[in-house]
């Protein structure tokens, strides 16, 4: 099962694609995004272009209670992704909320 990774950014999002044929996930794109409905629609677009059997979204850890905005805004675009994407995966939903 073919995998995409994704580190959420404000900015960059960055992808991975990780393949059972091969032994490490690659880097894929660094999306360039103007804000978070750009960067759904590129992930999207991906997504559309290439099957993936499951996708995650990176949650970074909150070390800094500064920096807690963050985590808060890659949950909402995991969340967002993953209403708008569950269509592209063939009504399997295979995300994990944990």
């Amino acid at each position: 099962m073919k995998i995409l990774a994704i580190d959420y950014g404000t900015r960059t999002v960055g992808l991975a694609a990780a393949d059972p044929a091969v032994p490490v996930p690659l880097p894929r794109a660094a999306l360039r995004v103007r804000n978070d409905r750009d960067a759904l629609e590129q992930v999207l677009r991906v997504l559309r272009e290439e099957p993936f059997g499951l996708v995650v979204v990176g949650i970074p850890a909150a070390r800094d209670p500064g920096r807690s905005w963050i985590v808060t805004k890659a949950r909402a675009f995991a969340d967002r992704l993953r209403e708008a994407s569950l269509f592209l995966l063939d009504g399997n939903d295979l995300w994990n909320n944990d």
